[in-house]
């Protein structure tokens, strides 16, 4: 599912343009932190999957960045939180004022283009896609993308909905459970590129909303 993360977002955003050509779009960027050291592996699994350096022999108590399964064992937890989020954003029940995560205070208000800046128009896409006018979220791997457009409280409940649903699935179900355990929320990634733009780097690609136009990303 991740191979199609970008054709997902782009069709999500060329279709909302048709359906409301002279809205802004925001698109939205969390991050997890430390993924994969979140997931404890088998001994078993540890046991078969050592390394060697130099004199040493390295044992994985955790999922590894460069270890071939990991990604199929992460997706069933990175497409879950995708999933939840989606269903928590389009029920008219969740109140986005008053049940969300603090974290959510920490992100920006929405950046936008000025206003003069035309819209462009979209062509039909070749897929038949839902409105999603109330937001749509995908992942790829820890990258937590979102798409809206700027209609009622959107970019709140867009904003609040994944810090809200990653603390659902990894917070400790077990009230005896008192250990000290890091935020998966990354607060770094938040402040930096947490804020909702309808310019927005993701994935290494520049998604500009406004002209409907991709770029590749240069560093600097």
């Amino acid at each position: 599912m991740y191979s199609f993360v970008m054709s997902r977002l782009i069709n999500c955003i060329v279709n909302t343009c048709q359906l409301l050509p002279e809205t802004k779009i925001f698109l939205y960027k969390i991050n997890l932190d430390a993924a994969y050291r979140r997931c404890s592996l088998l001994s078993l699994t540890s046991w078969e999957s050592m390394t060697t350096y130099d004199s040493l022999l390295l044992v994985a108590l955790w999922m590894t960045f460069g270890g071939s399964p990991c990604l199929n064992l992460w997706e069933v937890l990175s497409e879950t939180i995708a999933d939840v989020a989606n269903s928590i954003l389009h029920n008219p029940v969740w109140d986005h004022n008053h049940l969300y995560d603090p974290m959510s205070d920490s992100i920006d208000s929405p950046k936008t283009l000025l206003d003069d800046i035309p819209f462009q128009r979209a062509r039909d896409v070749a897929v038949v896609l839902p409105d999603n006018l109330g937001g749509y979220i995908d992942i790829y791997i820890d990258d937590n993308l979102g798409v809206t457009p700027d209609i009622g409280d959107n970019t709140t409940r867009l904003s609040r909905v994944l810090p809200l649903t990653i603390h659902i699935i990894a917070h400790p179900t077990d009230t005896l459970d008192i250990l000290p355990r890091k935020d998966i929320n990354s607060m770094k990634k938040i402040k930096e590129e947490g804020q909702l733009e309808d310019v927005k780097t993701v994935l290494k690609w520049v998604l500009k909303n406004r002209s409907l136009r991709l770029s590749t990303f240069t560093p600097g």
